[in-house]
């Protein structure tokens, strides 16, 4: 590639000094992959990595928009990384080329208190910009599991969904405005028509001059907002710099609690018929029969744990056959089929975890409407106990997966959405097509007036040779069940390669339009390639 030869190397000295250019081997494998379990499977193989030939580390906006214009000279790849916590595969330097992190735009620039919006950086990751905000008063609401490892630019890459997604959004739900840097170079602002909060310099100058109209770019009307376009497109239409969010005041209560149903349907229902009430609950929650158990929410009518998950999980290993349970996860995680069958042993119940937050008086009314609600579809009430236990440990389980790999055996999750009256027969379908090839657990969260997210966690085994074909085998029964129960592929984890394959029936003619719009704004094919079934 060309991104390796020296007139180049010198170039991007130039940009961002030497002390911020790396092609030394160490950084070249570190980001050689992100999170995606498929690549650490691949490098547990020993087969080959996708290593790019240098990594910068700019610091603006400026900065950004030289590199890109050095890579467009020498139809050098850009791959835009931000903390590298995707699991789709979509900072995955395929090409090699230039890997771009983002890390050192990590300002807070502005919080407006009038208007309750604020100006930050790409790179700043979710916790910092959280603490930031909290600080002054203010939440923008948005919690991933990886908060503390991903950034606002991964954030709007793939369109992600935090914890509290059904009472404030998802990210594309809080994103006003952004400044991007499209593959010539140029740059250009989205979006509304104010200015940067508490600053004098513009969020946007869309209308306000036609010459730098980002409308024109695409023979837009003037004036149309371009903001859409971006979100979710994981840096194959330009790299975004700076945004603009939605914030809210820091809520005055917050209110958990747990309530469990008798099985997922009579749950689903009382999750609907909340939704559907007008109620804005920040987390509507709801594990399987095995994840209930697996998370040690195994609660009696009191809101405590009677250690259902300890005595279960040993009645069905001492039943398995030939021993298994002397061998380890990965030797029983070799015969899934066997231990489905025993799984039946776990009792037909589900946690719910329900929570409401904001203004004290509104936030205790909300909950009081709930209840009665979710009594008629069978919910029995807990406490607090449940809720409390989850909002102390809803970031512990995303680190625990580790564990598993070094047992020899892999792990994933598969997050795919479906419309309510879609959502259970998908959520069984699913089930059904990955229960004979490996552990299948499942919640329910981000649910919306319209539907919700069904989060899959898989757990497998296989010789070293054969799992990652076990691991792609599951991820196309996945996949296409999804599509044929007419559910979406992804809700907010993005595309990248994983999932690249399935765009064409995900999208159908609107396939189409997508490759003409990243022709037209990256004719080389520079931006992040091989991203999103782009080829």
């Amino acid at each position: 590639m060309m991104a390796s030869s020296t007139a180049l190397l010198r170039s991007l000295e130039k940009i961002v000094t030497p002390s911020y250019l790396a092609t030394d081997p160490a950084n070249k494998r570190l980001y050689s992959r992100d999170m995606m379990a498929r690549g650490l499977l691949l490098w547990r193989a020993g087969k080959g990595e996708n290593q790019p030939d240098s990594v910068v580390w700019p610091a603006s906006a400026t900065e950004v928009s030289e590199i890109v214009k050095l890579a467009g000279a020498s139809g050098t790849p850009i791959v835009p990384f931000g903390g590298g916590s995707g699991v789709s595969g979509g900072a995955v330097p395929v090409k090699g080329g230039i890997v771009v992190d983002l890390k050192r735009l990590n300002h807070l620039l502005a919080v407006d208190t009038e208007n309750n919006l604020c100006l930050a950086e790409s790179g700043i990751l979710g916790e910092h910009l959280e603490r930031g905000l909290n600080e002054r008063g203010y939440s923008l609401g948005h919690f991933p599991a990886s908060i503390g490892i991903s950034t606002l630019g991964g954030f709007i890459a793939c369109r992600s969904a935090g914890q509290f997604s059904s009472k404030y959004g998802k990210i594309e739900d809080m994103v006003c405005g952004l400044e991007v840097v499209l593959a010539d170079g140029q740059i250009i602002t989205t979006g509304g028509e104010g200015r940067a909060p508490g600053r004098a310099e513009r969020v946007s100058t869309a209308g306000r001059n036609p010459r730098q109209d980002p409308s024109r770019l695409l023979d837009l009307p003037p004036s149309s907002d371009l903001t859409p376009l971006f979100l979710g497109a994981e840096g194959t239409l330009g790299i975004v710099t700076k945004a603009l969010l939605k914030i809210h005041p820091l809520p005055e209560i917050a209110l958990y609690r747990g309530f469990r149903f008798k099985n997922v349907a009579s749950a689903l229902e009382g999750m609907r018929g909340l939704m559907q009430m007008g109620l804005r609950p920040s987390v509507l929650r709801l594990y399987d029969p095995l994840d209930s158990l697996l998370l040690k929410w195994g609660y009696d009518s009191e809101g405590k744990n009677r250690g259902v998950l300890k005595e279960t999980l040993s009645r069905i290993i001492s039943t398995l056959e030939g021993g298994l349970k002397k061998k380890g996860i990965s030797q029983i995680l070799k015969h899934p089929a066997l231990f489905q069958k025993f799984l039946s042993l776990i009792p037909e119940q589900v946690l719910l975890i329900t929570g409401f937050e904001g203004e004290r008086g509104i936030a205790e009314k909300e909950e009081k409407k709930a209840l009665p609600l979710l009594k008629r579809s069978g919910g029995v009430d807990l406490g607090r106990r449940p809720g409390e236990h989850w909002r102390k440990h809803r970031y512990s389980v995303s680190f625990k997966q580790i564990g598993i790999f070094q047992d020899g055996a892999f792990a994933d999750t598969i997050e795919v959405a479906a419309t309510w009256d879609r959502l259970l027969p998908l959520y069984e379908s699913v089930r059904e097509a990955l229960g004979e090839k490996v552990l299948v657990l499942a919640h329910f969260s981000h649910a919306y007036h319209d539907g919700a997210s069904i989060y899959f966690t898989i757990v497998g085994a296989a010789g070293r040779e054969e799992e990652v074909a076990l691991y792609d085998e599951v991820w196309d029964r996945a996949m296409k069940t999804t599509l044929a129960q007419g559910g979406t592929i992804s809700h907010h984890h993005g595309i990248g390669l994983l999932k690249a394959k399935y765009m064409e029936e995900e999208l159908g003619s609107l396939m189409n339009l997508f490759r003409k719009i990243k022709k037209k704004l990256d004719p080389q094919g520079i931006l992040n390639p091989g991203k999103l079934g782009l080829g």
